[in-house]
């Protein structure tokens, strides 16, 4: 008597079909993808899933109107040779310039108002980084369109979107002449030296301004 044939061996069952009940059919493509979506995602708000994305660093222009406009300057501050070719003119708008002491401090001011510099390309996070501690605590990163201009006038200048640094104080303050609490707060908290709901550094920060507003009035 011939002898049956082996059973062939059963196909591997996917991965998910291992915690399905006996019986149970396969759940649709749609099901298993609602299923897989993390616990709180109806809870948290766009701004909330945009934050806790991986930030990926990309290449980005700069806009600079003080010292940075000097390629010497630009090249000591990332330590490697930044050329004159390296840095266009380029100018942005509703922005003004005041002085913070012997320096530019770049504030908002009402559209139309144009402030010439030159644009450079960072290279890297390091150099993002670098600059960002050459400039302070006393300046922000802030987002910007920077203007090109091309070599024949009759044509529209190039725009691209950028970076520049702006003054992380009171800007009224600043232009009046008095003492910035604003500043003295986010210096204090750079430096680890004031807490969000240290009241005390606070009330000191008040007395300061209200001191510094007497002087002025004397």
């Amino acid at each position: 008597m011939d002898t049956p044939p082996d059973t062939p061996p059963a196909s591997p069952l996917p991965q998910y079909a291992s915690t399905l009940p006996p019986g149970s059919e396969e759940p649709s493509r749609f099901l298993r993808k609602i299923q897989s979506v993390p616990k709180d995602y109806l809870t948290k708000s766009l701004e909330e899933w945009e934050k806790a994305k991986p930030k990926i660093w990309q290449k980005k222009p700069f806009f600079f109107y003080g010292t940075l406009k000097e390629p010497q300057v630009l090249s000591h501050v990332l330590d490697k040779p930044v050329s004159q070719s390296s840095l266009r003119t380029a100018y942005i708008e509703g922005y003004s310039i005041e002085m913070w002491g012997q320096y530019k401090a770049l504030v908002t001011s009402p559209q139309g108002n144009i402030i010439e510099g030159t644009a450079y390309e960072v290279q890297s996070e390091e150099d993002e980084e670098k600059l960002t501690f050459y400039e302070t605590s006393a300046y922000e990163v802030a987002s910007c369109i920077i203007y090109l201009p091309t070599e024949r006038e009759e044509l529209q200048p190039e725009e691209v979107r950028g970076k520049t640094f702006r003054y992380a104080g009171d800007a009224q303050a600043l232009r009046e002449g008095r003492w910035d609490r604003k500043l003295f707060l986010k210096n204090m908290q750079s430096m680890r030296l004031l807490n969000p709901g240290d009241q005390e550094l606070r009330d000191v920060a008040a007395r300061l301004t209200a001191s510094h507003a007497q002087k002025m009035k004397s």
